[in-house]
């Protein structure tokens, strides 16, 4: 009989393999030189003179700023939004459960609709409606409010789905803290995550 330990494990190898190589490594090389100058000649260490160069950067100051605002922001919506819903969801029926759980499930997995909105209001003359109405580009991505709606609107899109799923579980379960610990890591990776989404569309959301 194969141990089941064994199993998991080999099933979450490839996974393992794939952060290790494209997520872990890469990371720990770029922090590694980080450290380091380099010329034509040789390789030299700076200590930390990279890391203080970089914080006095006033760009870099607010980048983190609204970066910190925008994950922790969109976290406390996704669990606040999730935690009612499976909250309500436990006096459901099953199969109406499961076809909330769908939808939103939905929802988070078309996340890449919002890309199309930047290649139909682009804002130049090449915007598929610029270009069919031969008009001046609409310039609503360039808008600050819309900017920041976007930039917390996106990761709380895409994280409903998956963490109304855990909270479905943890209020089934009598509330075991796991889950709910669950959901706030999660949805503060999806925010992490979805910024290359958010980059796309407003050009510099951090900024």
């Amino acid at each position: 009989m194969v141990n089941r330990k064994y199993t998991g494990i080999l099933l979450l190898l490839p996974l393992f393999l794939i952060l290790l190589i494209f997520i872990i490594l890469p990371l720990l090389m770029s922090f590694i030189k980080s450290f380091l100058d380099y010329s034509l000649v040789n390789i030299s260490f700076n200590r930390f003179r990279t890391y203080r160069e970089l914080f006095k950067d006033d760009m870099y100051r607010i980048a983190i700023k609204n970066t910190v605002i925008v994950t922790f922001t969109s976290t406390v919506l996704t669990i606040l939004i999730s935690y009612f819903l499976g909250y309500l969801a436990k006096y459901l029926t099953t199969p109406l459960k499961s076809i909330i759980g769908t939808f939103f499930m939905i929802i988070s997995l078309t996340y890449l609709m919002p890309l199309s909105l930047k290649l139909i209001f682009a804002n130049d003359v090449y915007g598929y409606i610029n270009s069919f109405l031969k008009q001046p580009p609409i310039h609503f991505f360039q808008n600050v409010i819309f900017l920041r709606f976007t930039s917390v609107f996106i990761p709380t899109l895409i994280g409903l789905g998956p963490i109304f799923i855990i909270f479905i579980i943890y209020h089934s379960k009598r509330e075991t803290p796991i889950y709910f610990h669950l959901a706030i890591t999660l949805q503060s990776i999806i925010a992490f995550s979805s910024f290359y989404i958010i980059d796309f569309l407003t050009e510099v959301p951090s900024i």
